[in-house]
């Protein structure tokens, strides 16, 4: 909110924004308005504020900025001041600072019981010198009282999901805590790492230190019907959701039944993004394939996406009245919900079916989304592309990429999910002959939105056609 008596909506006023060139192409950044996350404007009590902001100049990837809230400008639900030293922490534009591959937090369970949590990550994740598993040294868990009657929230080790100790590239981790006191409802805590270099993917980049897994409130006691205790989406890609419950559920009031494949709805929203819808296609058991049988306290609900995500789409899943019961043959209430989970990217990818026409004068590559070069701005040339000639019996001596066009044979413009590379062919091609093509570097080619193409994207060998 807006101020202490909770009247008024936050305010563009209440950000400013520390904005650090180091020699790119932009010069400064201003915040312009402010919205929610679908781009209405603000009412009061939101969760997610949007700044939209103007860039002077074109962003190069070399920019830095940080946000920062001003004193007396934003209030809490019990209208107390955020603090103002609290910032975003160091936000890079375009492909720069934030890749798409270091890691980040994916979703949390929180016991009911409140003795552990499971932290989910991307990818697996190491300690500090990239090799050793995470400890608690490498966490940050800060508990709020916020007038509660628990006291205290202690982390007491990390282990996996069964309690065993880590051994490092662990996807999800639990963190053991105790709380001090009985929670009344109004005491939450938050995780984030411990700094900038204490927690590091597969590929040996960190985790951003302003990573945040938000807060959680600690109930002042179970509800009367079963609740969404955490939720999950699939690390790997988008098709499916594990709904966490905080006991376990049947499809109906006796416990005779299992919780049936309707008992859910999904609201979509694109916000701009490249999909454009998601459908539930079934329920099963957290296995991916064993049907529901009742008594479930996690729950997947496999989707359908139709269309790329880019990671501006959502989902939010909330049940139908009476579809989801206790043990106790309470229902779960039709206004709980997993409140709005953010689709995956999906990264730039070399679709199958690459060919090269009669006389080889061009090799076709189809793409996944639209494909630009590092400054997002142009088509990728000869440079971005690696090409591996085989010889094999052929009579052909070499090949090699001459221009880019698109599928017309114009010149390629940037953001075609076509590509014609036309070739230079050293002698004549007997039809054995097969050529390979790749991305050059792990920076060569990107996304609409700044994702690079793995290196390992191939068309796979292709033959040539005398």
């Amino acid at each position: 909110y807006g101020d202490a008596a909770l009247t008024t909506a936050v305010t563009a006023a209440a950000f400013s924004i520390n904005f650090v060139s180091n020699g790119g192409g932009a010069t400064n950044a201003t915040i312009t308005s402010v919205s929610d996350d679908f781009g209405s404007p603000l009412v009061g009590g939101e969760f997610i504020v949007r700044l939209n902001k103007n860039l002077d100049g074109t962003a190069s990837g070399d920019e830095q900025l940080e946000v920062f809230m001003n004193p007396g400008t934003i209030y809490g639900i019990t209208g107390i001041e955020a603090d103002p030293t609290s910032t975003s922490g160091i936000i890079g534009l375009g492909f720069g600072s934030v890749g798409a591959l270091t890691p980040i937090f994916t979703g949390i369970f929180v016991d009911p019981s409140y003795t552990y949590a499971d932290i989910y990550f991307d990818q697996g994740v190491f300690s500090t010198d990239q090799v050793s598993p995470l400890s608690l040294g490498d966490l940050n868990v800060t508990f709020y009282q916020n007038g509660g009657t628990a006291s205290a929230l202690t982390p007491t080790s990390l282990t996996d999901t069964l309690g065993g100790a880590l051994i490092g590239g662990e996807t999800v981790v639990r963190l053991n805590f105790t709380v001090t006191g009985t929670p009344d409802g109004n005491e939450y805590f938050e995780v984030a790492p411990a700094g900038p270099n204490y927690i590091f993917g597969i590929n040996g980049l960190a985790m951003e230190d302003f990573e945040l897994i938000s807060e959680f409130v600690l109930s002042g006691g179970a509800p009367s019907g079963p609740t969404f205790s955490g939720v999950v989406l699939d690390p790997g890609g988008n098709t499916y959701v594990d709904l966490i419950f905080d006991s376990a559920v049947w499809g109906d009031a006796i416990q005779s039944s299992p919780v049936s494949g309707s008992a859910f709805t999904l609201n979509f929203q694109q916000n701009g993004g490249i999909a454009s819808n998601v459908t539930i296609t079934s329920l099963t058991q957290d296995d991916g394939s064993t049907p529901l049988a009742g008594g479930e306290t996690t729950i997947r609900v496999h989707l359908n996406v139709t269309g790329t995500p880019d990671g501006n789409e959502t989902i939010e899943i909330t049940p139908l009245a009476s579809n989801v019961f206790n043990a106790s043959g309470d229902p779960q209430a039709n206004t709980d919900t997993t409140g709005p989970i953010f689709l995956n990217p999906t990264p730039p990818q070399i679709l199958p079916g690459s060919t090269v026409p009669g006389g080889s004068p061009y090799i076709e590559i189809t793409f996944n989304v639209p494909i630009w070069d590092i400054s997002l701005s142009a088509a990728p040339g000869p440079a971005d592309f690696n090409l591996v000639f085989s010889q094999n019996a052929g009579t052909a001596t070499a090949a090699s990429i001459v221009t880019v066009n698109n599928n017309i044979d114009s010149p390629a413009s940037g953001g075609e999910t076509v590509l014609r590379l036309t070739l230079n062919v050293t002698g004549t091609i007997n039809g054995a002959e097969t050529i390979e093509v790749m991305p050059a570097t792990s920076s060569s080619l990107f996304d609409t939105g700044g994702a690079p193409m793995n290196i390992s994207e191939t068309t796979l060998p292709v033959n040539l056609s005398p």
